[in-house]
């Protein structure tokens, strides 16, 4: 996938949880420029969105309730690497680099849901001294892990492994699962 003067390459293109993934990252400069370092960061970002009631005192001390909708966002994951330290970028030379990102074992998967989402990044920086920044930032997948058809599937929600407990119960796994209250 290409956008203005970057190139990259994700293989595989659906990340999967405890497994690597390798990137090949072009840059063509648009202009002469140097930078500080490269980096590259893979990011998970949760936003979510809730209501809460709240009473509040009207005319006459009368207390009326009305809806509030919260909304915030958080950072469950991120795994940094660096590119490349000081360097000077050419214009029209292309600059290449392949590295590996690891996907956490227990990340949570892609997810969009009208309340919930868990959007996953590649971002991409070259730290621009005394100037605007150059970045990418690519939206990836990433998928939910499952051991086997007859073990379990794994998801970094609790919610949905308590949904699934009765199934569990059903369906002997082959390891035990231990959860402390």
């Amino acid at each position: 996938m290409s956008e203005g003067p970057w190139s990259i390459q994700i293989d595989p293109t659906v990340l999967l949880p405890g497994r690597s993934a390798k990137v090949t990252l072009r840059y063509i400069p648009e202009r002469d420029h140097e930078a500080r370092s490269a980096t590259a960061v893979l990011r998970c970002v949760e936003q979510y969105r809730y209501d809460r009631s709240e009473l509040t005192a009207g005319a006459g001390g009368r207390m009326t309730s009305h809806t509030v909708t919260h909304t915030d966002h958080e950072e469950l994951s991120r795994s940094e690497v660096t590119l490349s330290g000081a360097a000077h970028y050419t214009r029209g030379q292309q600059v290449a680099w392949s590295f590996t990102l690891e996907v956490p074992g227990l990340g949570p998967a892609s997810f969009e849901g009208e309340a919930l989402r868990c959007d996953w990044t590649i971002e991409v920086r070259l730290d621009v001294p005394m100037g605007f920044d150059v970045s990418l930032v690519q939206p990836v997948r990433v998928a939910r892990w499952r051991c086997s058809a007859r073990v379990c599937w794994i998801s970094a929600s609790m919610a949905s492994l308590r949904r699934r407990r009765s199934t569990w119960m059903r369906t002997p796994p082959r390891f035990a699962w231990s959860r402390s209250r």
